[in-house]
């Protein structure tokens, strides 16, 4: 049983994770609402309540219909993409589409300073915790929002888990296993008890598709990393329990190159083995003493 500091964190860190999925389910209504007015600003522009997008939003709520102007709010990259943003922008946008879109507007509005206020509210109280979630946000895909969920969940003290494995089978992410043409995962209660968990971090900030500077290693990067559909979160979710507990005492962080480098030593020096040969080179593998 967590003391009554960590619960009050995983309170206000669960209700954080229900407004970022309330503005989710109201991103993807807006979206539907402009498919709706034959609107295509989606497919051209990556966010439609980014600082460009809610811009035109906000001009076709108070009735400019033409797509010139409209493109031409545009900010930065997005410029570039004009002449598609005028097709994209031709559309019959009626007043019942007016009136949603302003609806739908105000309650992202609301929920962001909401989020807001939560964020200020768990930055005070994870003060006690600020070296741990230092730590954490070193770890790539990870940031002191995911550091924040990640100590709200499991706490800090990683003496409870005697491994990696142990806490990705908390986490309820351990792949599933098949027994006789039957799939077997984790139970109801470990399912209930996780979902909590994994839809704060966002599996552990390990989603491999992050168009982010701190993503996870591509297959380009590391021969042992697979694709980046979700598919592969339960492969990679493990070497994320990894770096939060391979310290014996309180969290630390550490690279992912390291953390790749001990799943399977023998693959990746055959592997490296085979590329140094193909690039002509002759291998003789010697270990290294203990102190090296």
């Amino acid at each position: 049983m967590p003391n009554t500091v960590l619960r009050d964190l995983r309170e206000l860190s669960r209700d954080r994770t229900s407004l970022v999925a309330e503005r989710s389910r109201l991103k993807n209504r807006i979206q539907k609402i402009l498919e709706e007015a034959n609107i295509k600003l989606g497919s051209v522009a990556s966010d439609v309540l980014g600082k460009s997008g809610r811009a035109m939003l906000t001009a076709m709520v108070e009735g400019q219909e033409n797509p010139q102007p409209l493109a031409d709010l545009a900010l930065g990259q997005l410029r570039l993409k004009i002449p598609q943003l005028v097709e994209a922008l031709r559309g019959r946008v009626r007043g019942v589409h007016r009136f949603r879109l302003k609806q739908h507007l105000e309650r992202v509005d609301f929920i962001d300073a909401q989020i807001a206020q939560l964020e200020a509210e768990i930055e005070k109280q994870n003060a006690p915790f600020d070296e741990a979630v230092s730590l954490l946000a070193e770890i790539p895909g990870f940031d002191r929002t995911t550091a924040w969920s990640v100590i709200a969940e499991i706490g800090i003290d990683m003496n409870q888990f005697p491994s990696a494995d142990h806490l990705a089978s908390c986490a309820g992410v351990c792949p599933e296993t098949m027994k006789a043409e039957v799939s077997v995962s984790a139970g109801r209660l470990a399912r209930e008890a996780a979902g909590c968990a994994r839809s704060s971090v966002r599996v552990f900030g390990a989603h491999p598709g992050a168009k982010t500077v701190t993503s996870l290693p591509s297959s380009s990067e590391s021969p042992l990393t697979g694709g980046a559909s979700e598919r592969s979160w339960p492969s990679v979710i493990p070497c994320s329990s990894s770096a939060i507990t391979c310290s014996s005492a309180d969290v630390i962080s550490r690279t992912w190159g390291s953390t790749f480098d001990q799943l399977n030593q023998e693959k990746l020096t055959r592997y490296f083995v085979k590329r140094l040969t193909r690039l002509g080179h002759r291998v003789t593998l010697e270990p290294c003493s203990a102190a090296a």
